[in-house]
């Protein structure tokens, strides 16, 4: 479901969050991160895994970046609308 959800934001969000005059490079720069994430990402996971002999580390590790990540989001999106 994250995977399919991505891939269904991803192109509007980029398309409302950017200038629509550069989409494709601005595209381009949302989309690399979550290429490169995906990789370091399982790879990370594989060495928590080995590791800890468990992956339950890996989703508290997961948990914990996802409460930053919307923490980031919340301020970023408040701090745009008020530029507005």
């Amino acid at each position: 479901m994250a995977l399919g959800g991505w891939l269904a934001i991803a192109p509007t969000a980029t398309m409302s969050l950017f200038n629509s005059d550069n989409y494709a490079k601005n595209y381009g720069m949302v989309f690399t991160p979550y290429g490169v994430a995906a990789l370091f990402g399982t790879l990370t996971f594989a060495q928590i895994r080995n590791l800890f002999g468990s992956h339950t580390y890996a989703f508290y590790a997961t948990a914990i970046l996802a409460v930053f990540g919307i923490v980031d989001a919340a301020f970023s999106l408040h701090s745009r609308s008020e530029k507005r």
